[in-house]
């Protein structure tokens, strides 16, 4: 009897035991699962929140590159359009000079004659580009070369300040209307001038 009742007794200490191992294992796996799960939600919270000097930098960065290249294209549409409409002044004023010269026989003095005869107005010979000209010079440069002469002789060019120096508009002597270096234009001009000086020999 009392042999069976230290068994018993010994069978209920190792399930009491048992029972107490496996509350410390659940406990702490409850645990351990806890912290996972803190955790991962506070890597999905860091992952949410933007990081320093991201999209909302990168955003900036873009609206600005945007607007500053919608500027510049405006920028250049109006300087483009400006340049157009020089270039049609100079035509207008070159196609009166031959009128007038097929009127009258010979080449006008100056640009001021083609308005003093009411063929133009004081207005057609301010260039569209007009801000760009220095203080005191003409907006259109004229040279007075005859009806008869070479065609590739410069009545008419632009003064190449309109064009940061370096390129001009002029209009020959049969009509042609293009765009020249500054380079082209100096020995245009030369070779103009040297062969007004031998008419006048």
């Amino acid at each position: 009897m009392r042999k069976h009742m230290a068994w018993r007794t010994g069978r209920q200490t190792v399930q009491a035991s048992l029972a107490v191992m496996l509350a410390v294992l659940l406990i702490g796996a409850g645990i351990g699962c806890g912290d996972k799960g803190e955790q991962d939600g506070a890597g999905q919270q860091q992952a949410g929140r933007p990081k320093p000097g991201g999209s909302g930098t990168d955003k900036a960065a873009a609206d600005k590159a945007a607007a500053d290249k919608a500027a510049a294209d405006k920028a250049a549409a109006d300087r483009k359009a400006k340049e157009d409409a020089a270039r049609g002044t100079l035509a207008h004023i070159g196609h009166t000079a031959v009128l007038y010269m097929a009127t009258h026989g010979k080449a006008p003095a100056s640009l001021t004659a083609l308005v003093d005869a009411g063929d133009l107005k004081a207005s057609d010979l301010v260039s569209p580009l007009a801000k760009d000209t220095p203080r005191g010079e003409s907006h259109y440069i004229w040279l007075p070369v005859p009806m008869a002469c070479p065609a590739d002789l410069v009545r008419l060019h632009e003064n190449p300040a309109h064009y940061g120096g370096q390129r001009t508009v002029v209009f020959l002597a049969d009509s042609t209307v293009k765009e020249v270096t500054k380079a082209e234009l100096d020995a245009l001009v030369q070779k103009t001038k040297d062969w007004l000086a031998k008419q006048g020999e």
